[in-house]
């Protein structure tokens, strides 16, 4: 048992190394508002509408020690909605990569987790935060290529996950359906992470992408997108924006509720730390668990394999879950040697 141990701590090869992080915001502080520059060069200054939704909890095991509850009371759906409504979540803009010495991207990486409690109701859909360019386009906005763009989340009915970009080609629709289904939200009271990469198209070309990762797995790659037609719209920052719906009483609520947001990061996929994440093991009876950081470590693959032979072969290791601001694996100890690794598609 201790020589495999042993063995498994010496093995562990992160193949990749993390991108650099360029902000980030775990609502450690009372006034983290001020952390995501929401009084210049954003769209819509200050909370748009469910301030009083926020809720921050101070918490030890959350990713990031902290996290912000969102409300949504029963009957609530799209503030712009008809008829009128109980106001439900909540909207902000920040324009994170116009402060701390950053500066507007063609291609960013946002990643943050999410938690929704036992027994979510997901009803037909609703809203969850993304990345925006210029304007920061929504609703019936429609963008032009010149003004702006978002790449928010979404849930649908059952808990089904996509992307749901505003983008010059969404008209006559309220926007695109990236990946529906490809990933599932479960209102299981876990924390699960969020990550997706978005690479704006050159001027030109339809030759954008998004990519989402789940958990650390790959669920979203989407190519061929078409986001602006002038160099001089790039991606700003995160539209943090959740809400049911829809903008009818189909997508409401039924009961008062809330989901949990947490660890939230902005990074340049262009740009590494000087070293990737450190993947560690503990012994647990009979039992290895395996973790390593969200925070720099999302998008990575844990792999296994019985050797360190050139030739062989290495297998994604499954069951990967959040435990405060570490992904985690538990696994049982077989008969023969067992080496983990680290790596990034």
């Amino acid at each position: 048992m201790l020589r495999l141990l042993m063995i498994l701590s010496c093995f562990c090869v992160s193949e990749a190394q993390a991108q650099l992080v360029l902000w980030q915001c775990n609502f450690n502080n009372s006034d983290w508002l001020a952390g995501w520059d929401n009084t210049n060069d954003v769209p819509k200054k200050g909370i748009a509408f469910g301030s009083t939704n926020i809720t921050r909890i101070v918490d030890s095991s959350a990713p990031g020690g902290a996290f912000l509850r969102i409300t949504y009371p029963a009957g609530s759906y799209a503030p712009s909605g008809s008829p009128s409504a109980p106001i439900g979540g909540t909207q902000f803009y920040g324009a994170v990569l116009h402060s701390n010495g950053n500066a507007p991207l063609d291609a960013l990486i946002l990643q943050f987790s999410v938690r929704f409690p036992t027994n979510f109701n997901f009803v037909k859909g609703g809203k969850l935060p993304g990345l925006y360019g210029g304007t920061g386009n929504t609703g019936t906005v429609f963008p032009n290529g010149t003004d702006g763009f978002t790449t928010r989340f979404m849930w649908r009915t059952s808990g089904a996950g996509e992307v749901y970009p505003f983008l010059p080609d969404s008209y006559p629709n309220d926007g695109d359906e990236l990946g529906k289904g490809n990933w599932h939200f479960s209102g299981d009271n876990q924390w699960h992470t969020l990550r997706q990469e978005c690479v704006l198209n050159d001027i030109g070309a339809s030759n954008g992408v998004i990519q989402v990762w789940y958990d650390g797995a790959l669920v979203l790659n989407a190519n061929g997108l078409f986001f602006r037609s002038t160099n001089s719209l790039n991606i700003d920052g995160v539209i943090f924006q959740t809400f049911f719906g829809g903008g009818d009483t189909s997508w409401a609520t039924p009961v008062t509720t809330y989901a949990d947001f947490a660890a939230f990061s902005v990074s340049d996929p262009n740009q590494t730390n000087a070293s990737p994440p450190q993947l560690t093991i503990a012994l647990d009876e009979n039992n290895v668990i395996l973790s390593w950081p969200t925070n720099g470590g999302s998008g990575f693959n844990l792999e296994s394999s019985d050797s360190l032979f050139s030739t062989n072969t290495w297998n994604s290791v499954p069951g990967v879950s959040v435990a405060g601001d570490q992904f985690e694996v538990t696994n049982a100890i077989g008969p023969t040697n067992c080496f983990y690794r680290l790596s990034k598609p």
